[in-house]
């Protein structure tokens, strides 16, 4: 049976991925050329990759089992992959590259 509380919640959760996806890569856009653009190059399709991991559960709750889950599954491994080599992206570009120290 249909939890139509958890449909719901899921149907909320993907708009909210797709916003965060759309606003990820508008502000993308405001980093051309820039130190934060690859990191954001990666993280705004994350989102997105999220998002149509979601709408695979909700197809998948409805029409029900078939390959759905596994496209799901493979989905969000894509997503954190893409989140987490952003979030490396960022680190790696926010901390300065330190020069050993010279020797007296």
């Amino acid at each position: 049976m249909l939890d139509f509380s958890d449909l719901f919640i899921d149907l909320v959760t993907t708009a909210l991925a797709f916003a965060a996806g759309f606003y990820a890569l508008q502000i993308r856009n405001t980093f051309k050329g820039g130190l934060f653009e690859r990191p954001w190059r990666a993280v705004g399709p994350a989102a997105v990759l999220y998002a149509l991991a979601k709408i695979v559960n909700i197809l998948s709750d409805t029409l029900g089992g078939g390959a759905l889950p596994t496209i799901q599954s493979l989905l969000e491994l894509a997503f954190v992959s893409t989140f987490f080599y952003g979030l490396y992206l960022f680190s790696k570009a926010w901390r300065p590259v330190s020069t050993p120290k010279k020797q007296p």
